[in-house]
């Protein structure tokens, strides 16, 4: 299996080679641009998006780090290099990112249904805009640095990156 390790985590990329993933694509969303949806249906705890691309040293980076990025440590962001790239902030997501740095599903996911992850599980950046979800849960705005929040730790925490468990010591 390749492996490439970064700061105190390992990427494992053998599931890029041995696993089938669900068809998908991009296309208009209400959300906001463009949104990645299911083209068949996705069981729960299945991997939908392996997480690839650049990984930038945000203190170094000579170019301006991606819009859409994944927070893998205090100054690195792997910007994505597929799908991924294309997916909306919900505060009701339905994906999440395990230990390995994949994008699991957190139930199960229709066919024509928007492949979401909440902005807030996944980095630790001190910006934010007004949410659009739309879900029962929305919390109105994303602010970046919510899960410094106990209580947003306590209900979240188990769907936060490799790097936000251990940032907040829940590894």
């Amino acid at each position: 299996m390749l492996r490439v390790k970064c700061a105190s985590h390992t990427l494992k990329f053998g599931h890029l080679f041995d696993h089938h993933f669900p068809k998908l694509s991009i296309r208009g969303s209400e959300f906001d641009g463009f949104g990645v949806f299911a083209q068949e249906p996705i069981k729960k705890g299945a991997v939908a998006i392996p997480l690839y691309g650049v990984l930038y040293r945000i203190s170094k980076a000579k170019v301006k780090c991606p819009k859409y990025g994944f927070q893998f440590g205090d100054d690195f962001e792997l910007g994505p290099a597929n799908e991924a790239t294309f997916l909306n902030h919900s505060c009701e997501p339905n994906l999440y990112v395990n230990d390995d740095w994949v994008l699991i599903t957190m139930r199960d996911i229709s066919i024509g249904e928007e492949l979401t992850m909440d902005y807030d599980i996944a980095d630790f950046f001190d910006y934010g805009f007004e949410c659009r979800c739309k879900s029962e849960k929305c919390r109105k705005n994303y602010h970046g640095k919510i899960c410094a929040d106990k209580k947003f730790r306590e209900e979240n925490g188990r769907f936060f990156t490799p790097y936000l468990k251990e940032k907040f010591g829940l590894v």
